[in-house]
Formats: C-alpha cells, sequence, structure tokens
C-alpha cells in the first residue's frame, strides 16, 4: 500500500457535494480565476453533471477552466478538497437527529478520501441553520 501523499496540482479544485453550498461554492471558486480544473463529486451523479455543466456555462465571462463530474479516484491530485455535503434540517427535527444524519454522511465520505492518500488541503463548510 503506498502511504506517500499523491503529487497534488495546485491549480485543481474538488468539491464533495452539489447541494446549495455545493454548487455556490463552486460557481464562486470558477468565476475567481484560482483554479483551471474543478472536479464535482455527489451522491447523485447526475446532479453533479447538471450543475457542472450549469457552472461550465458561465465560463465565458471568467478564464478558461476545465469543469467536470467525477468519482473520488478524480480528487487524488487536487490541492483543496472541499466538503459541502450535509444534510438539511427538516420540519420538527432537531439539532441532534441533524448531527448524527451528517455524522453518517461523513462517514461515508472521509474514507473514500484517505484511502486514496490524498496530498491537498481538506475544506470542511458547515452551516448553521437557526429555527
Amino acid at each position: 500500500m503506498n502511504t506517500q501523499p499523491s503529487i497534488v496540482n495546485p491549480r485543481k479544485v474538488a468539491i464533495i457535494g452539489c447541494g446549495f453550498v455545493g454548487s455556490s461554492s463552486a460557481f464562486s471558486l470558477m468565476q475567481s480565476g484560482l483554479f483551471s480544473e474543478m472536479v464535482l463529486i455527489d451522491a447523485n451523479a447526475e446532479r453533479a453533471e447538471g450543475e457542472a455543466m450549469d457552472i461550465s456555462h458561465g465560463l465565458p465571462f471568467a478564464r478558461p477552466m476545465n469543469i467536470y463530474a467525477g468519482g473520488y479516484d478524480d480528487i487524488v491530485d487536487a490541492a483543496i478538497i472541499v466538503i459541502t455535503a450535509g444534510a438539511a434540517q427538516k420540519p420538527g427535527e432537531t439539532r441532534l437527529d441533524l448531527v448524527k444524519k451528517n455524522v453518517s454522511i461523513f462517514k461515508s465520505i472521509i474514507p473514500e478520501i484517505s484511502s486514496r492518500n490524498c496530498g491537498g488541503i481538506l475544506l470542511i463548510v458547515s452551516t448553521l441553520w437557526t429555527s
């Protein structure tokens, strides 16, 4: 087993989770011009593909970038891996119930990342919704 981190591409970012926060983050990063490659990953692969296509439509107003939907194998060389995945709080649901759901989601994501020896920075995006 290779325990050495992969060589990172400083111009590549990966976003895991294509909900409202993930797609907004991807759009902002596309506009920033900081990266030349962006991979979007979601439990719903069709959603990731749709977001990649939608965000790509803004490229004529930004710097050139390769934006695509992918899988965990595509994040190995990403300089930054942004995790925006998480469940939304439902009416009547307690914050503790929501935390339990999100812990379950992270238990499926983190092993996927760590098993690939990614050398990039892991950035967790968390939102606080109050009712």
